[in-house]
């Protein structure tokens, strides 16, 4: 356990229409990115959100933030948290595109907390491909 680095990560929250506010609310899911964090004694950098934004686009402004936010290399982030893979991208090819071409090469884990996957293992990776499937079906 001596070397073991404490993660620092960022959570991100999306809501897509009102029908949704009741059972995946912002409020619910930030509860729940912070009781995971801590759960796994992990710092909590902040957390990023967007309200009737799609999941389909990448043009949402928490979303855009949070990029910038993990493309510097100065603040030791390593992991991006979500309750569920589809409040960051409802398609799959967008989701693979963002871990292995923005967040791998940087080091940084994706990190499901209700599916209960991390990418930085290789049965997340495949756990990821598998959800990832079903959500956009």
């Amino acid at each position: 356990m001596g070397n073991v680095k404490m993660k620092r990560v960022v959570g991100y929250a999306r809501i897509s229409s009102d029908s949704q506010i009741e059972n995946t609310s912002i409020a619910e899911q930030v509860k729940k990115i912070e009781a995971y964090c801590i759960s796994q004694g992990w710092e909590l950098a902040g957390i990023f959100k967007d309200e009737g934004e799609s999941g389909s686009t990448t043009e949402r402004e928490g979303y855009r933030n949070m990029m910038q936010y993990v493309q510097q290399v100065d603040n030791g982030v390593t992991g991006v948290v979500v309750v569920k893979a589809d409040r960051i991208h409802r398609r799959l090819r967008n989701l693979i595109l963002l871990i292995e071409d923005e967040l791998e090469p940087k080091g940084i884990a994706f990190i499901s907390v209700s599916e209960n996957f991390d990418t930085s293992t290789p049965s997340g990776m495949m756990f990821l491909q598998m959800i990832g499937s079903f959500s956009q079906i």
